[in-house]
């Protein structure tokens, strides 16, 4: 591979850098006529947003129905190192927060797996999402702490025994306003 010299690249830079201040990205079209380098038809290919050494506006070689498929190729063959790597993010996170929270379930001390282990929330009426959603979305550690001390760790077991007692609560309350 050759590679090019430090002035070379440098010279470069500075003619990018002067083209894009001093020529106007509306003086010139977004689209220009192309042969597709993909379907080999005469399409209108679009503006790359860069420069080149000339000054001269950077174009796609493929159209646009090329790229896209391209695009869709290429999102296919990664989509399972992307999950992969969203569910490390996700589980770290979770585990930061496990640990923010004791580490071990409230009522009966579990503490062997972080799957097992949940957030329930104290005031339904205080909560504006659920933990486990929060985590899947790009949302800032501190909310997701405000959103933490609402909560009480506790393992699965516990968490359904708990949410069958409100459950059940919520039963005879309705069955008392049912009898008047």
């Amino acid at each position: 591979m050759v590679r090019n010299k430090p002035e070379a690249l440098k010279r470069r830079a500075k003619l990018r850098a002067y083209y894009k201040k001093t020529i106007d990205p509306n003086s010139f079209p977004k689209y220009k006529e192309r042969i597709c380098k993909t379907c080999g038809l005469l399409k209108p290919t679009r503006w790359t947003s860069s420069f080149g050494c000339s000054g001269e506006p950077e174009y796609r070689t493929e159209c646009d129905d090329c790229y896209l498929a391209y695009l869709r190729r290429t999102r296919k063959l990664r989509q399972k190192e992307i999950t992969l790597q969203s569910r490390i993010r996700r589980n770290k996170l979770k585990e930061r927060c496990i640990a923010v929270m004791g580490g071990a379930c409230i009522k009966c001390g579990y503490n062997k797996c972080t799957k097992a282990l949940t957030f329930h929330h104290k005031d339904r009426k205080t909560k504006i999402d659920a933990i486990s959603v929060m985590i899947g979305r790009d949302i800032s550690w501190e909310k997701l702490k405000e959103e933490l001390y609402k909560c009480e760790l506790i393992c699965f077991n516990c968490h359904m025994e708990e949410e069958d007692r409100v459950f059940k609560e919520k039963q005879i309350i309705l069955n008392k306003t049912n009898k008047k």
